[in-house]
């Protein structure tokens, strides 16, 4: 059974990712889903929360729509929201669950974006302690 942390975000990248699930044998894969989102936020009342509410539900409509996709590729999931730099998270997260690699979709930013966001991707590259695929 191959542990695999897929870093999912909704994009059509990240989606793109879903394909590579179906090189492996069914019932193989103890699937991760993972979901970073910035934080802290405010809610409705003012308040300092975690996540902000709204993104926490989009997040969690994300996963609800995976779940007859992945039922279909016989591929089991377990679905996490957390909080704070998304490479970072990644990482640790795999690191904390002894997975055998993460897969996750890259967005092809140019140079100048790179430059003034910065490439989670690349970021991911270099904290993880286990092998990444990127999907583009």
């Amino acid at each position: 059974m191959l542990t695999v942390v897929w870093a999912f975000d909704g994009s059509e990248q990240s989606l793109k990712a879903l394909d590579c699930l179906s090189w492996w044998p069914k019932g193989s894969l103890d699937l991760k889903v993972l979901t970073v989102l910035k934080g802290p936020a405010l809610n409705e009342l003012g308040d300092a929360v975690e996540f902000a509410p709204d993104e926490v539900a989009a997040a969690q409509r994300r996963f609800d729509e995976l779940k007859p996709r992945l039922a279909e590729m016989g591929v089991a999931m377990t679905a996490e929201i957390l909080s704070g730099d998304a490479a970072e998270v990644v990482s640790a997260y795999a690191r904390g669950v002894g997975a055998n690699f993460i897969l996750a979709g890259r967005r092809g930013l140019n140079l100048a974006q790179r430059m003034l966001l910065g490439s989670v991707s690349s970021s991911l590259l270099k904290h993880a302690s286990c092998p990444v695929l990127l999907v583009r």
